[in-house]
């Protein structure tokens, strides 16, 4: 039993959590509790059998959208979080006891919490997939490893943060390649491209810098930035700082386009991409200083970009420098800060021409039939 508590766009997370579905269903009967929603993921899961649905879908609504429920938290809103937490769990406790499921899968924070509070107690087999660092704080650490039988997670930097022992397994990301090749780069324009969410810890802030350091620089009347992701539902706080860096950059073209459900395109019409996330750094939002820190673990971005041959530039959030491996894949930088994004930025785009990824050892490395593999092996032994 996959027990599901997102919805929304399909990201990074959920592309794994397709392929993770697809690969179960081959040697498993595979059901869903979810969330009662419609969105893009939620379209994708139409073809499997879904045995319930997460109660109290508009409080999970205002719990899990812009963020901002969170904020200032009342009396009120503290009951409605515990409430929704309790309601969602006993549900999926009644639905595991009657259906009976020989394993339950689910992934990240929100599903071990929203599903899996009471499994263990009854001797259910749990197997979490965690796709960032778990907080510093030992107990809050103690309580979700104890939460499940076996933990899924995919890169290295992850589980030596864990210290999990055996109870850790490391499964990289898998993905079907079934892509063109990329055909030779036209002089220009030169195409500059993110794609990710409207979250600080993105790192969007810092790219708009490092792209204003860039245009004093070089020639940049024949450089576009395309910027993919949410943006109209990003912080009206964070928005203003955004516009701020925006309206600063004079000469390279940035274009915002929403989100888009085709990523691979997107990427393969472009000549280099950038990771800006932030490790951690200090950030005024809204007249207050606030710290912000990344959640990444394997950044699938990263993988498709150097399979299609486009090059990148990166912080060393967690699992980048597994991915990249190579100085034709791109430059790893150590931090979000927009020197040193610039400085990498203007190294590439000068010498566009010498950074060309391996695009048989990105396959190899992460191949959806490798991981499709090792997870049957990790729920036949947890068994």
């Amino acid at each position: 039993m996959f027990i599901e508590s997102f919805t929304g766009t399909c990201a990074g997370a959920q592309k794994v959590s397709l392929n993770v579905i697809k690969c179960l269903s081959a040697d498993f009967d595979v059901s869903l509790i979810k969330r009662n929603a419609l969105s893009d993921y939620d379209d994708k899961l139409v073809d499997y059998r879904v045995d319930g649905f997460l109660p109290n879908e508009n409080y999970l609504k205002k719990i899990y959208g812009s963020g901002d429920f969170l904020k200032n938290l009342t009396l009120i809103k503290t009951f409605t979080v515990f409430f929704t937490f309790f309601t969602c769990n006993f549900y999926t406790l009644f639905r595991v006891l009657k259906l009976k499921p020989a394993y339950i899968y689910t992934y990240d924070p929100r599903g071990l919490f929203l599903g899996c509070l009471f499994l263990r107690i009854f001797g259910f087999q749990v197997v979490w997939h965690l796709h960032s660092k778990l907080p510093k704080n030992k107990f809050i650490k103690s309580l979700m490893m104890a939460l499940c039988t076996k933990i899924i997670v995919p890169s290295k930097a992850i589980a030596d943060s864990l210290n999990g022992g055996e109870k850790v397994s490391v499964i990289y990301n898998g993905f079907d390649f079934t892509l063109p090749d990329k055909p030779k780069r036209k002089n220009l324009p030169i195409k500059i491209l993110f794609l990710g969410t409207p979250h600080p810890h993105k790192g969007v802030h810092n790219l708009l810098q490092a792209i204003r350091i860039v245009e004093q620089k070089i020639d940049a009347k024949d450089i576009v930035l395309n910027v993919f992701g949410p943006f109209e539902r990003c912080d009206d706080d964070y928005k203003r700082v955004i516009d701020g860096f925006l309206a600063d950059i004079k000469d390279i073209e940035v274009e915002f386009k929403g989100w888009t459900n085709n990523a691979e395109k997107e990427i393969f019409a472009s000549d280099l991409l950038v990771f800006p996330s932030v490790i951690e750094q200090q950030l005024a939002l809204g007249g207050k200083v606030q710290t912000i820190k990344s959640s990444e673990a394997l950044p699938t971005v990263l993988i498709e970009s150097l399979a299609m041959g486009v090059p990148v530039v990166a912080t060393n959030t967690p699992g980048v420098s597994e991915i990249i491996t190579s100085p034709n894949d791109g430059i790893i930088i150590s931090e979000s800060d927009p020197e040193e994004m610039a400085k990498a930025i203007e190294l590439i785009l000068n010498q566009l021409d010498d950074f060309k990824p391996d695009k048989k050892y990105v396959f190899n490395k992460f191949s959806l039939k490798t991981m499709n593999s090792q997870l049957v092996k990790v729920f036949k032994f947890t068994a």
